[in-house]
């Protein structure tokens, strides 16, 4: 059984799109009530190959004390990590 790689599926309709260009973004106002929503959006994410639990700690203290710090923002919406290192999160 003969098998395609996957973008060789797509890669005519890929080399159609037009390229990117960062001046045709077209951005709302920016104000502090949009700017809160999108930042408490965001996963923050360790996936490194290097990673240990130390530094996941590390980590995931940062992010626990960010609302001490920055008492106006909302936190982050989640944190990602690979999950052996699931029970070095903190249960808040």
């Amino acid at each position: 059984m003969e098998s395609t790689p996957l973008f060789e599926l797509f890669e005519a309709d890929f080399n159609r799109l037009p390229a990117f260009d960062l001046q045709n973004i077209v951005l709302p106002e920016k104000n502090e009530a949009l700017l809160k929503k999108i930042f408490n959006s965001i996963d923050l994410t360790s996936l490194n190959t290097t990673d240990c639990s130390n530094g996941i700690e590390d980590f995931c203290e940062k992010v626990a004390d960010f609302p001490k710090s920055f008492p106006d923002m909302p936190n982050v919406a989640a944190v990602c990590v690979y999950p052996v290192f699931a029970p070095f999160l903190p249960v808040n």
